[in-house]
This record gives C-alpha cells, sequence and structure tokens, in this order.
C-alpha cells in the first residue's frame, strides 16, 4: 500500500495550509476604512410640500433654482454659519418601486467588496437625511461614535456611514475622512459630479472621523445613510486591521514552514496532492473548495517578491504494482500482500493562467518524500485498474492533480519561468 506522510518536515506545513482562515484570507484595499465608487442608476426623490410650483420631485441632475427655492422653506433645518441645509428623512421618499431596491443591493455588494465586509453579512441602507450645501458651506468635523448615541450605545446594529452625492453643478468641497487608528492617515475624497445619472458614493466605518472642505462653487446635495448589519459580528475599522494583521501573520507562517522544507536542498519541490479531481487543462478554473483556498495561500507568498517560492500545477503520476488474494465471492475483493511503486513522477505542468509550462518530467523519490497529500492516499481512486486474477495481482495507475512548489531560484538557474496571474485571466488577482 502506498504510504504519504512520512517527512516530518511536512507536519506543520500541512497543519498551516489545511488550517481555517482568519477571517477572509483576501487581501483588503489598502485604504480599509472607506471605500468610493461611481455607478450609474436613475433615481427618482419626492420631497413632501416643499418644492415650489406643485412639484413634489427633486430634478436630477439638481438645479440652482429649484435648490434655492427649496432653501427658503420655514420647515428646512439650517446652520447659517455652514452654509448647510438638511431635510428629514420623513420628509423624503426615494426610488420608483423595485428599481431602486435593485440599485441598494448593488450598492450594498460595492460596499462589501471595498469595506472587507463577508459577503454572506446581512446589511441595511437606513436614510438619515438630505443635505444641501451651499458655497463656501461645509460638513463641520464630526467624530460619529461620540455625536450620535445610537451608534455609542449600538442599539441599532450602525457600522457605518454612507454618502451619495447627487448630480449638481459644483466644485470643490471634497470629502475628508481619517482613520481612527491612525489621525496622521486621511484621505481626502472628491465628489464633484454633474454627468446625469450618475451617482457618486462614500462609505466608511463609524469610528472614522469626517468633514468637508468648504465648497467653492454652485451646490452640493447628499442623502446621508447609516449601515447597519444584522449579526453579532464586529465590524469596525479596527477589527478590520487586526483580521488583516492577522492573516499577514499567518501567511508568513506558511511562507517560514515552506522555506524550512526545501532549504536544506534535500528537497527541490513540495507537491501537494489535491482532495478532488480536476481535468489539468482547466484546474484554475475548478478549483474549489479546500483545494482553492490553499492555491490562494501559495499565490500570496509568491507574489512577494522577497520570497524566493513559485508554483505551478501538475499530474502526480503513480503507478503500484500489488500481489495479494481475491476474494472467493462474486465480488472478487482484492487484498494486498506485497505492493511496489513502479512509476512515480510529476508531468502536465501548467501555470495560474492555464498556460504550459516548459518544465522536465520531475521524478519523484521511491519513498515520497516530495509528497504532501490533503488526504488519506487510500481515499484516492486510481485512474486505471488492471486486475490479474490468474498472478493473484493488480496494478493501479493514479494521476493526481496536484499543486507543485519550487525555490524560484532553482527553476531559474534552470532556464525555467512561471508566469504570475495575469488580471485578465486569472480569478486569482
Amino acid at each position: 500500500m502506498v504510504k504519504i506522510g512520512n517527512n516530518f518536515k511536512f507536519c506543520q506545513l500541512k497543519g498551516l495550509l489545511q488550517s481555517e482562515e482568519v477571517k477572509e484570507i483576501k487581501e483588503l484595499p489598502k485604504t480599509k476604512y472607506y471605500t468610493q465608487t461611481i455607478i450609474e442608476a436613475p433615481i427618482s426623490i419626492r420631497i413632501e410640500d416643499m418644492i415650489a410650483n406643485g412639484s413634489n420631485y427633486l430634478s436630477i441632475p439638481c438645479v440652482d433654482t429649484q435648490i434655492n427655492s427649496l432653501i427658503s422653506n420655514k420647515n428646512i433645518s439650517t446652520n447659517s454659519s455652514t452654509n448647510v441645509w438638511e431635510i428629514d428623512k420623513t420628509k423624503i421618499e426615494i426610488g420608483d418601486g423595485n428599481l431602486w431596491k435593485e440599485t441598494e443591493e448593488k450598492l450594498i455588494d460595492k460596499i462589501k467588496i471595498g469595506m472587507g465586509i463577508y459577503q454572506d453579512e446581512i446589511i441595511k441602507m437606513e436614510l438619515n437625511k438630505l443635505i444641501i450645501i451651499k458655497s463656501n458651506g461645509y460638513l463641520p468635523y464630526q467624530d460619529i461614535n461620540t455625536t450620535t448615541a445610537i451608534v455609542k450605545n449600538n442599539s441599532n446594529n450602525i457600522f457605518g456611514k454612507l454618502l451619495i452625492s447627487l448630480p449638481s453643478k459644483s466644485y470643490g468641497g471634497d470629502l475628508i475622512v481619517t482613520n481612527p487608528n491612525n489621525e496622521k492617515d486621511h484621505c481626502k475624497i472628491q465628489l464633484s459630479n454633474n454627468f446625469g445619472s450618475l451617482i457618486s458614493i462614500v462609505s466608511f466605518y463609524s469610528d472614522c472621523i469626517y468633514t468637508t472642505e468648504p465648497l467653492q462653487s454652485g451646490i452640493r446635495v447628499y442623502l446621508e445613510y447609516d449601515l447597519v448589519k444584522s449579526s453579532k459580528r464586529t465590524l469596525s475599522a479596527q477589527i478590520l486591521t487586526q483580521i488583516k494583521s492577522d492573516s499577514i501573520e499567518k501567511i508568513n507562517e506558511i511562507s517560514e514552514s515552506i522555506k524550512f522544507c526545501l532549504g536544506d536542498g534535500k528537497l527541490m519541490n513540495i507537491v501537494y496532492l489535491f482532495e478532488k479531481n480536476y481535468d489539468i487543462e482547466s484546474i484554475v478554473e475548478e478549483l474549489k473548495g479546500n483545494d482553492l483556498k490553499i492555491v490562494e495561500k501559495v499565490k500570496r507568498i509568491s507574489m512577494d517578491k522577497s520570497n524566493d517560492i513559485a508554483f505551478c500545477f501538475g499530474y502526480f503520476h503513480l503507478i503500484e504494482k500489488s500481489i495479494g488474494l481475491f476474494s472467493m465471492d462474486d465480488k472478487k475483493k482484492f487484498t494486498p500482500n506485497e505492493s511496489i511503486i513502479s512509476e512515480n513522477f510529476v508531468h502536465c505542468f501548467r501555470d495560474i493562467n492555464n498556460n504550459l509550462v516548459d518544465i522536465p518530467v520531475i521524478h519523484i523519490s521511491k519513498d515520497l518524500s516530495e509528497v504532501l497529500s490533503s488526504i488519506d492516499f487510500n481515499n484516492i481512486k486510481p485512474y486505471q485498474l488492471i486486475t490479474n486474477q490468474d498472478l493473484n495481482s493488480q496494478i493501479s495507475i493514479y494521476e493526481i492533480p496536484s499543486l507543485i512548489i519550487f525555490k524560484k531560484s532553482t527553476l531559474e538557474n534552470n532556464d525555467i519561468s512561471i508566469k504570475p496571474p495575469e488580471s485578465k485571466k486569472s480569478k486569482f488577482v
């Protein structure tokens, strides 16, 4: 019987590769605490009994004459010192049936990606108010956690703020959001927009501090939303930073373990046998489950130029010849008494872009010291089984899709290169 797992060096590496993720292993945006995007979506805004000339709908793009008429209404709250007017959510109706709901769903998906939030997390956008800023107006310095009692008490699971900048003719008034972990780390976000149905979006965590620069000209109109989560998961910029820190630490541990395994020169490569069966010609598209997670980890390590690590995919080919006995019943079950490995090598190499890699066949030692299996080898079905009851023999032929890890310098010394992921082709970018 084939036995894999005798190499003591692989004990730590196997555990690290197969360990549970530290939250999400993906590389989060460098900004971490905010995300910005622009989407094209029609939007209908009805403001109850406040717009002159009998129309209750706000023109999009916003028009100076209508806005000036609107802010003259005595029912609108104002801060004259900052040239800012606010309309409460109770006076506002957003959307036109299911169309705006679809837009909200698209926005939430973008927010999740940009802010590093689990895709299965259920979050909602809850409208607060409509904000109008005129020339020289600005949003004053705000610390959400201290100025909003609901956030401070977290009774409604509010974890962030969303600002939608409606199309309007304006210039300046950039939004400034400060990283709560580092007061020197802040971003300036331009929200000028006067293009039909394009709306600018920015969202950030509730432990951020934000303000705007004075608007230099025109008018700026925002819809302000709270972002609300449904579960008990903690969402904040600090937690997100810790997630990334823990993820980096785990990746560094895997990197050091690979270096340890290949460091003494006795092993030239590591052959990791996948759990599932894949066609090597389309392996990148087919990878899933634990196999996919392991490749993502190794890919991330290989992309760090300071690491001397490269990888590709290939078939681990093994032929096992066994002598034994067949059962006397109809099933003719074979029980081996003695087995030898007559052939074992790796071939048919592909890179992460599904391109052929010109690597000569890699012959594996008889003790399989280069091979690390994700599962018990006895649970792997052979590609082909040849039985001979007259000779009480059985030949098992295996073609197992595998991840092959090399020292990059070893490949380069043999004039072999493996290309990194191509942004337009690979799902790993």
